[in-house]
């Protein structure tokens, strides 16, 4: 006799694919094996795809290397957030630790804030070399109505640091994009020019769009930097919060990846005239590409072609020795 407890839940049936005998697969409403997507979870599904949290926690805001990365949730939605994306840095702080206020049952029933506010002050005093603490909602908090905002200014009166809160909870989109548009306008209203740096940004650029993926930032920040460009801020591959708070003073912004960082380029363009352009920077012909495209901005069209060419020259020997070895072969790369 099967348990009422294994049963599938109707509004879960369509989020669910079980494995039955002869290795085929049924979902939970008894059709095949394809599984419903582009429409919102249901809170406590488990899904084969990202979700607003996803989107905020492991793409955006993740990255940040000196933050205090917490979840406000069960210890299941941190797991989640336990270096399963290689955002690399010149420190490994933000992949090394995970944080998680644990809420269990007693919490859900009655409410967590009193935990995550003693969450955020002792990860603080543990870890007094963190500049702010990130803090993501998940499902379960958001559905029993902890309000994280007022807990997060709590907490930044008694431990003097910036606090910021997602409002990020799993079940607010569709897919990851929504956790995207979340963290980029949270990080933008907290943090974004709320420090007026001196000095002359009139060369200056923020690579915009790339979390530093394996240490994809080697591959073309010393190339922007050549044609004698200044990065300010990577958002948010190896950047810090600091960085993040003056991001406002480049001069142009270079968007790489329009899915997950368009939103902050639109808004950093209407309140502070910044404007941005849109690049690819993999690849030869797209990096080469980016770099006269961001050097036409400011007149360096000709340091460009110097570094373009220089760089070209170095890659063709390896170019041609391929070219050689495979002529008349099929690839697959």
């Amino acid at each position: 006799m099967e348990l009422k407890s294994s049963a599938t839940l109707p509004e879960r049936a369509l989020h669910i694919a079980l494995k039955v005998e002869g290795g085929k697969c049924q979902r939970g409403d008894g059709a095949g094996c394809a599984i419903s997507s582009n429409s919102a979870t249901t809170p406590g599904d488990m899904t084969e795809r990202g979700c607003t949290y996803a989107g905020c926690r492991g793409v955006v805001g993740g990255p940040v290397k000196d933050a205090i990365q917490l979840t406000h949730g069960p210890i299941g939605c941190a797991f989640f957030s336990w270096g399963y994306r290689p955002h690399l840095a010149d420190t490994d702080f933000h992949m090394k630790y995970t944080f998680v206020s644990d809420m269990n049952e007693t919490n859900i029933v009655f409410g967590g804030e009193k935990k995550l506010l003693q969450s955020i002050i002792e990860a603080s005093r543990e870890f007094p070399e963190a500049k702010a603490v990130f803090v993501y909602n998940t499902c379960s908090t958001a559905l029993i109505g902890d309000d994280g905002r007022d807990v997060a200014k709590q907490a930044e009166a008694i431990i003097g640091k910036s606090v910021v809160f997602f409002e990020c909870e799993g079940f607010k989109g569709v897919s990851q994009s929504a956790g995207h548009h979340v963290g980029n306008e949270t990080i933008f209203r907290q943090l974004v020019g709320s420090v007026e740096p001196e000095g002359d940004f009139s060369r200056t650029i923020n690579i915009v769009g790339d979390y530093n993926i394996k240490n994809d930032i080697r591959t073309f920040e010393h190339l922007f930097e050549a044609i004698g460009l200044r990065i300010v801020t990577r958002f948010t591959g190896n950047v810090g919060v600091d960085d993040l708070k003056i991001m406002h003073k480049a001069a142009l912004n270079v968007v790489h990846c329009q899915r997950s960082a368009t939103y902050i380029a639109d808004m950093m363009k209407e309140k502070y005239g910044t404007p941005y352009i849109n690049v690819t920077l993999w690849g030869m012909k797209h990096m080469a590409q980016a770099l006269r495209d961001t050097a036409a901005v400011f007149g360096l069209e000709a340091e460009a072609e110097v570094v373009i060419e220089r760089e070209l020259a170095k890659i063709k020997p390896k170019i041609d020795y391929f070219r050689q070895r495979l002529t008349g072969k099929k690839v697959f790369i």
